[in-house]
């Protein structure tokens, strides 16, 4: 709480509370998605730039704040050359390992040097085609600077056994946060680096919480099956601690993503413009769990609904708090940066994520 108060010393007084609002519905996105992953198949994934494009637009347009919807400007071409890029690098990889066991690790270092190219692509890529108001998002943040955050301060974490991680995450934070606008107007983050230590350490007692928890669910588990099921088949032994083991985890990792979720909005201010984040670690925990259970439910049909529902969450979690009108910001210059980072970098599930 000591580093919320200190982000937002000195702001100024608070006119008006803006809520952010997401107003899709699981029925018309499932059509949406039904169509997508059906075109995707028929057309062995090329249809799948197109399915990003009408899916982006969707939660997009109708993710609200101050009475106007967001806009997602990204085009269906580019974002298919980025993916081919992305296939491309993961089939080296794969066929290094098959042809060439001794070149994968060659591969792997030549993957880990463009990384952080990949990082900045897709920071770009993602801010320049996602718009409020006719105004653009955008991001300024230089190479070098990505390859500073995204590549040498990693060499920090091995020698220190994992306690510089925290201080890599926060410079990587402010990095990606700080160097973003909005037309005109810059971002700034002023969370700081003990705030990350402290929710890190927090995190790494609950997960030492939750193996623990694992451990004995697990035992019980094997002691009630060979007094009550001593017909059980082997396998299960071998199969029941992995899907134990997720939900085991699960507390600990929606603790660390509330926790740090919330930072990152309640430390970054735009212009006179502040954000209150209030994400809950058990709302989260309560979210997947029963999304979980019901896609594997319903063999899938219901991720529409599973998503519609953790974006309606996440929006009315979030609210900024305004001195001033929103409308007073200014559109900047109109660089079109290319698809192929933020494709490699979806490819390969890297958090980019304001």
């Amino acid at each position: 709480m000591a580093d919320h108060n200190t982000a937002n010393a000195g702001a100024p007084p608070v006119d008006d509370v803006l809520a952010f609002e997401f107003r899709g519905r699981a029925g018309e996105y499932f059509r949406i998605w039904i169509v997508n992953l059906a075109l995707s198949i028929l057309t062995l994934g090329i249809f799948s730039a197109w399915a990003k494009v009408r899916r982006e637009r969707y939660f997009h347009g109708n993710t609200w704040v101050a009475g106007a919807p967001f806009q997602y400007l990204g085009e269906p071409l580019p974002i298919l050359a980025g993916r081919v890029v992305a296939v491309i690098l993961l089939a080296a990889f794969l066929l290094a390992g098959q042809l060439l066991p001794f070149a994968q690790g060659v591969v792997m270092a030549i993957g880990l040097f463009v990384l952080p190219w990949i990082v900045v692509g897709a920071l770009r890529f993602r801010a320049r085609n996602a718009a409020w108001s006719g105004v653009a998002f955008r991001f300024d943040g230089s190479m070098q600077e990505g390859y500073l955050n995204y590549l040498i301060r990693y060499l920090l974490v091995a020698p220190s056994l994992g306690l510089a991680y925290p201080y890599v995450r926060h410079c990587q934070r402010a990095y990606i946060n700080g160097e973003h606008r909005f037309g005109t107007t810059r971002f700034t983050f002023g969370g700081s680096v003990a705030a990350f230590y402290r929710i890190y350490g927090f995190a790494v007692l609950a997960l030492v919480c939750c193996l623990a928890g694992f451990v004995a669910a697990l035992i019980a588990l094997m002691f009630l099956a060979n007094v009550f099921l001593p017909a059980f088949p082997p396998s299960f032994a071998e199969y029941a601690p992995l899907p134990l083991l997720y939900v085991a985890l699960l507390p600990a990792w929606c603790f660390l993503t509330s926790r740090l979720t919330n930072l990152s909005f309640n430390a970054t201010r735009l212009g006179d413009l502040r954000f209150r984040s209030t994400v809950r670690a058990i709302d989260l925990v309560w979210l997947y769990a029963t999304n979980a259970l019901a896609i594997v439910g319903s063999l899938g049909l219901l991720v529409p609904w599973a998503r519609i529902r953790l974006a309606r969450y996440r929006a009315a979690r979030l609210q900024v708090l305004a001195p001033g009108s929103l409308v007073a910001f200014h559109a900047g210059p109109g660089e079109r940066p290319g698809a192929a980072g933020d494709e490699v970098a979806g490819f390969f599930s890297l958090d980019l994520s304001l």
